[in-house]
């Protein structure tokens, strides 16, 4: 393990740090070492089928922050966007680009966890009148931190009436995405 030394070496380190973070952020996820990174883990994914997850809340995980890298691989390695962007500015950026990437052949899902207030009955309402939206939404609770009965109930409230979309969101869709089948 290494250790973080003490004055003038720890400002050089925290000087290091900023710096590539701040390179970080003016390139995207393209920089390179970072994009030699990306690629190893893209080519895992492709070989293997493996589902990426890739957490989604404020800050540096917004959900607009991850398009281009769902860009670059979206149709061959399939992205699970984890808490459905995670605040209500990700989610108006997030749902109506959720069918615009699934019609665009782009392998994203997301899951319900840590949906706020309208979003929920919002993205299921848009999802029962087009099959291709409804196919890319899974169920989460993020148990521990969030309250299964409480993530379940806003599923279930959010669905009523629709039961084959209830079905998918809780069964169905997460069967098929994680299978280590082709990405669909």
């Amino acid at each position: 393990m290494k250790t973080r030394k003490t004055g003038t070496q720890n400002s050089t380190y925290s000087a290091e740090l900023s710096h590539k973070r701040d390179s970080i952020s003016k390139t995207g996820f393209l920089e390179v070492p970072l994009r030699e990174s990306i690629d190893m883990i893209l080519d895992y994914a492709r070989s293997t089928g493996s589902v990426i997850q890739l957490h989604t809340g404020s800050g540096k995980s917004h959900v607009r922050l991850v398009e281009k890298l769902v860009r670059y691989a979206g149709k061959e390695v399939r992205f699970h966007l984890v808490h459905m962007g995670g605040n209500v500015d990700a989610h108006f950026y997030l749902i109506p680009r959720l069918l615009e990437w699934r019609e665009e052949g782009l392998n994203i899902v997301c899951d319900t966890s840590w949906s706020g207030g309208f979003a929920l009955r919002w993205l299921l309402d848009l999802a029962s009148e087009n099959p291709l939206l409804g196919s890319c939404i899974m169920f989460a609770s993020d148990e521990p931190w969030g309250i299964f009965q409480a993530e379940l109930a806003k599923v279930l409230d959010a669905a009523d009436g629709k039961p084959d979309l209830l079905e998918a969101v809780l069964w169905s869709n997460a069967a098929r995405i994680y299978s280590r089948q082709s990405p669909t």
